[in-house]
């Protein structure tokens, strides 16, 4: 693969994640999205805020960090990716966990 595709299959990425991510937890916030509160029973959450900010902030500013390194080509901007990446699969597992 090219250097340029990959530059921007990344960049595509990160800006989508951000995107999503944070419009979603402010969805969440707002109550625009209508989830069951059955699905927190059992979990730590008595409420969708906490995980609606680690989907705005935690999840969506780290892929929006990592798509603004990647524009102005910064030395850390490949670090800021992995990182970016980690994390959401780190959110994922620990959701896949909680809901379990």
């Amino acid at each position: 693969m090219s250097h340029k595709y990959l530059r921007f299959l990344t960049l595509f990425l990160t800006g989508f994640i951000a995107l999503t991510a944070i419009s979603g937890g402010i969805a969440i916030l707002a109550g625009l999205e209508d989830f069951p509160m059955e699905w927190l029973e059992g979990t730590i959450f008595k409420s969708f805020t906490i995980p609606a900010l680690i989907l705005s902030v935690v999840v969506g500013g780290s892929s929006l960090v990592a798509f603004i390194l990647l524009i102005k080509k910064h030395r850390l901007a490949r670090k800021a990716t992995i990182a970016a990446g980690v994390i959401m699969m780190g959110q994922v597992i620990g959701e896949v966990i909680i809901l379990n």
